[in-house]
């Protein structure tokens, strides 16, 4: 069976323009350019006010970050939660006031099961190691899914251990 190099290419444009327009019909459709996330401070007014600032389909456009003088005054506060998006090891070795740990690279049932047992009237803080850390930003990314106000702590344990004089 001999195949035809104009029959490929008319295959594989097909396909390249079904995949395409499949792809911009979903609810969230993979951007073909890249775009890296912009951060976006919160002011003390959103984050300690009522303002409700997320809703189910909000998406992480600009995702909005904690400063670590706004940590300072939510650590014991009880209105929020803090959770601790680095690994079960580094989470035991230490971790910020009350965290808890949810580690976004762990079995996908075990993630769901804490994320689901989170209280729905908390606001919710995120944090890894900081800087180039990813984790914080998946995990924020579920909770919102979920309809949960979560905001991340970008200095992470990396500005926080550094400040508070902890050693690593």
């Amino acid at each position: 069976m001999k195949v035809n190099l104009k029959e490929v290419l008319v295959i594989l444009s097909c396909a390249l323009i079904l995949g395409i327009v499949y792809n911009f019909s979903q609810p969230k459709p993979l951007s073909l350019i890249y775009k890296k996330k912009k951060l976006a401070q919160l002011s003390d007014d959103v984050l300690f006010g009522s303002k409700d600032v997320h809703s189910k389909d909000i998406e992480l456009d600009g995702e909005e970050t904690v400063t670590y003088e706004q940590m300072l005054k939510l650590v014991d506060n009880d209105e929020f939660m803090i959770i601790d998006a680095r690994s079960e090891d580094f989470y035991n070795n230490q971790h910020i006031g009350n965290a808890i740990n949810i580690f976004p690279y762990d079995d996908e049932a075990v993630v769901m099961n804490k994320v689901l047992d989170l209280p729905q009237d908390k606001k919710i803080i995120v944090y890894c190691d900081g800087g180039a850390c990813d984790s914080s930003h998946k995990i924020a990314e579920i909770l919102i899914s979920f309809g949960l106000e979560a905001y991340i702590y970008s200095g992470g344990w990396e500005e926080w251990a550094k400040k508070q004089g902890l050693e690593e």
